[in-house]
């Protein structure tokens, strides 16, 4: 799978080495979704995955939302 800059570059052409495509387009994901959460917060879970976190001492991290 190539990455976002090359698609970027297979539709609109070359851009420069100066610029990081795969950075503007997280950027731009946290931009939706940060506007979700504003105006219809009921979708955020469009935006999300379910994962278990558990540190070395087997604490676990539940019933907590984290978008970031």
């Amino acid at each position: 799978m190539s990455t976002f800059k090359a698609q970027i570059e297979d539709l609109a052409g070359t851009i420069p080495a100066t610029v990081d495509g795969e950075q503007f387009l997280k950027d731009g994901i946290w931009d939706v979704i940060k506007r979700i959460e504003k105006i219809a917060p009921g979708m955020l879970p469009l935006f999300a995955a379910e994962s278990t976190w558990t540190d070395a001492n087997g604490v676990s991290l539940t019933s907590n939302i984290i978008l970031d």
